[in-house]
């Protein structure tokens, strides 16, 4: 339940920084898009061994590299060409969202993520 929420309030702050004409809104798509990036980077860290407390922590303020982790996993869920047009406003919604995360929310979504799988 917390990756279907943090989600969706992805999805609400990104799509809010879209053009309206550009034709984006919110729908079960977009948001399902954005659950899989979320899913990802959650096995991306559980990949790299972190607790809750890393996780985290780099949620809050990543790296030159975690950040690059985090737009090569945008690029593969949404497409390269989406991407190279809307993309940066992912990215900033994504770490945006990403900076409330706590070490308890982190574990909540590994648990989620773990059932899922």
């Amino acid at each position: 339940m917390k990756i279907e929420e943090l989600s969706h309030q992805i999805t609400e702050d990104y799509v809010s920084e879209l053009d309206p004409k550009e034709g984006y809104s919110l729908d079960p798509a977009t948001i399902m898009l954005i659950a899989t990036i979320v899913s990802e980077v959650i096995k991306m860290w559980r990949e790299c061994k972190k607790n809750k407390e890393e996780a985290a922590k780099m949620a809050t303020s990543p790296s030159r590299f975690e950040r690059l982790a985090l737009r090569q996993i945008c690029v593969r869920t949404i497409g390269r060409r989406e991407f190279y047009r809307s993309g940066d406003k992912l990215m900033e919604s994504l770490l945006k969202n990403g900076q409330t995360l706590t070490p308890e929310l982190v574990q909540q979504m590994y648990d989620e993520e773990e059932k899922d799988d």
